[in-house]
This record gives C-alpha cells, structure tokens and sequence, in this order.
C-alpha cells in the first residue's frame, strides 16, 4: 500500500491537482474537475481539482504517463505490491539509452550539484563509482592535454600494463596519471563498457562543472569541447542536470530539441527515485536528493 501511497502523492504534486485517489469498481468519473486514468493494477486513478482543468487532455496525458512509471503498483486487495524501486532505475536508464541513441551521443546520464550520484545512465550502470570516478578521470584527462597527449591515443592503448605505464611516463604524463589511464581502461573493458564512453562522459561532466560554478541552475550552452569531445546539458528541478555526452562531431540544435522533449518523463522518473545509501567505503557520501 505503500507504494500506491506513494504514487498518488507524486500524481498530486506533479499534477497541481487537490487531490488524488484509487477507485475499484463504479462508473467512470464524468465530473470535469476530475482527470482519471486506468492503472494496469486493475484500479483507476481519479485526480481531484478545485476547478475543471482548461488542459484536460494535458492532464491526462501526464497522469498516463506517470502512471507507465509506475505500472506493477497494486491497489493492495492481495497484500502483494509488485513494483519495486529498481524497475523505476531500469526505466530512467532505459530513456536515457534511448535519447542517447537518438541524437548519436557516446552517454547519457543525470547528475546532481549536491550529491556524489550518477541517477540514471545510459549503457552499463556504475553506481557505485558515481561523479567521484568520472572526476577523477576528467581531471587525469586534463594532465594528459597538458603533456600532448591526444585522447583518443588512449582509446587505443594496448599492450602490458607496466609497458603502457613506461609509454605514458616517458612523454610527460606523471606516473600516478599514467597508472590510473591504463587500470581505468582495463576495468571498462572488464564492465563491458568502453574507454571512448569514459572520456566523453569525463569531458561533459568537466564542461558541467565548470559552468556550475556560478550555481547548479546556471544554462550549460551546446558546444564542442575540443575537436573529440562535445556535451549538451539542461538543468531541471533546482540542482539536477540531464547530461549528453559526444565523442565525434554533432547537431547542437538537434541533441538540444530532442533533449528537451526528453526532460519531462526523465523529472519525474528522477524524482521518483528514493534517497540511497551506498555500500559502505571509506569517504563516500549518503546518496541524498535535495528537496525540490
């Protein structure tokens, strides 16, 4: 029930409605002050407001939508809720995939200005290394720039670890850099996921970083940020951001359109998601979202 509890307050406050109910059984709502839907859970639900809406359509093509995010929620006559917080995750990452396909982009993720979470990612989830990891590999990135090393040589690093540490070594990269480039590719390849992802996601973040500086609400203008790498980002919800990151050439005015169109399910998944603690580690922190 739970879980049910939860949907209706959410359906309220993105709604503006006065209220918001379950119903079983009866005839279909025709008051106009009233917006309903049906649930896959076998109920309806009836979302009140103090007048008649002059977007109903709006309306319930929202609480349809809200309602896809949340379709196992049962309205509790069998004591069994079939939803779980994970299949909302497993939502978001799959829209995220799909937007990154979309516009062509090497990821898709969202972050936050207060928290070290990765929300939702396109491709293979790590969580558990958040925003601390693709930091860590934008600012070795950065190093790398410095000693005139192109990045897209690392996407191609091959060899012995040790013999691919000497390489980097011997033309200006310090050794810690060095070691963390030719480990950090080694475990894309074990996650199944690749080092040209890594670095497109390093660089947007790095971008978005930078412009946040000056507040999470800041507007992060398309661009390309050196002849490999370019991001698109639009902030929502007061501190979060819905990041594209490119590893080629792209359509700044296309990526931008489609990340827009996006942003509305992306919101209320994101917001959907409860606060998470992660496995305990020295230094990390609680996984907490800021109130809206």
């Amino acid at each position: 029930m739970n879980s049910l509890l939860r949907l209706l307050d959410l359906v309220r406050q993105d709604l503006g409605a006065a209220d918001a109910r379950a119903e079983i059984g009866g005839g279909e709502p025709t008051d106009p002050k009233l917006v309903w839907a049906a649930h896959p859970g076998g109920f309806r639900v009836v979302v009140v407001f103090n007048e008649a809406p002059a977007d109903p359509g709006d309306k319930h093509r929202r609480l349809v939508e809200l309602l896809e995010s949340f379709a196992g929620v049962n309205a509790g006559v069998d004591g069994v809720e079939l939803r779980s917080d994970s299949s909302i995750e497993r939502r978001l990452d799959a829209e995220l995939d799909a937007l990154a396909a979309r516009v062509e982009a090497a990821c898709a993720f969202v972050v936050d200005a207060e928290s070290p979470v990765i929300w939702g990612t396109s491709g293979r989830r790590h969580l558990d290394d958040g925003v601390d990891m693709v930091t860590r590999l934008s600012g070795v990135l950065r190093r790398a720039k410095q000693a005139g090393i192109n990045p897209f040589e690392l996407v191609s690093l091959a060899g012995d670890a040790a013999e691919l540490e000497l390489r980097l070594t011997g033309r200006g990269l310090d050794p810690w850099s060095a070691r963390f480039l030719v480990r950090e590719q080694e475990r894309c390849s074990g996650a199944g996921s690749t080092f040209r992802r890594e670095l497109a996601a390093a660089s947007a973040l790095a971008s978005l970083r930078e412009v946040w500086t000056d507040g999470p609400s800041s507007p992060v203008e398309p661009r390309s940020l050196d002849e490999h790498f370019g991001v698109v980002a639009r902030s929502f919800a007061a501190s979060y951001a819905l990041v594209l990151g490119f590893d080629g050439t792209f359509s700044p005015l296309h990526a931008e359109a489609a990340a827009l169109h996006a942003l509305p399910v992306i919101e209320r998944l994101v917001m959907a998601l409860p606060p998470i603690e992660p496995p305990d580690k020295p230094g990390k922190l609680l996984r907490l979202r800021p109130p809206r």
